[in-house]
């Protein structure tokens, strides 16, 4: 991570408040997916990190729900 990926997730952290997390899960999760698909060394990591925060922004509340009732809560 870089410090322009720092200042992305800290924007995101204001705007989304405690789904930032989630955020930065599916930031690391979709970089993971394309990066071992491509085979690649070096993946810049603020598209993802982007992909991550809008896919929280719409859809954090179901996503989290999901993943607690998943978990037993």
């Amino acid at each position: 991570m870089g410090y322009g990926d720092v200042k992305l997730l800290g924007a995101l952290g204001a705007w989304l408040g405690p789904y930032a997390f989630l955020a930065l899960f599916l930031g690391v999760f979709a970089g993971a997916l394309v990066g071992l698909l491509l085979r690649q060394r070096k993946l810049p990591f603020g598209p993802y990190l982007a992909l991550g925060g809008v896919v929280a922004f719409f859809f954090g509340e179901t996503i989290w729900g999901a993943y607690l009732r998943l978990l037993g809560f």
